[in-house]
């Protein structure tokens, strides 16, 4: 699966949360919780909220380069799939008293 970096809006807000659903789902039925937990993230007012005032505000920023973090952990799978959409590492950072696993990557546009 390739990325496809467009502008989005607020009317992308139910398909952005569709999707984040549907990962935790698949990380569940994988066994794979410590990234995002059990739960729906549609079910969580505070992302709720955020997910919406990116989406409002993010893409008039005039954003020449993409940022994004995710899960480090376990096999590594989800960092190569960032690096075979054209992302770089750039710095590993752990969360918490748990130590969660974490990598930041960059991406120009």
């Amino acid at each position: 699966m390739r990325i496809t970096i467009r502008d989005g809006g607020p009317d992308d807000l139910p398909a952005i949360l569709g999707m984040l659903d549907s990962r935790v789902e698949w990380l569940v039925s994988q066994g794979r919780t410590g990234q995002w937990g059990t739960k729906p993230l549609s079910q969580s007012p505070k992302t709720v909220e955020s997910i919406g005032r990116y989406m409002a505000e993010g893409s008039r920023a005039g954003v020449s380069l993409l940022r994004v973090d995710c899960y480090a952990g376990d096999d590594g799978k989800l960092v190569r799939y960032y690096e075979s959409n054209g992302f770089t590492r750039t710095e590993a950072f752990t969360v918490g008293e748990s130590q969660w696993p974490g990598q930041l990557l960059a991406r120009r546009v």
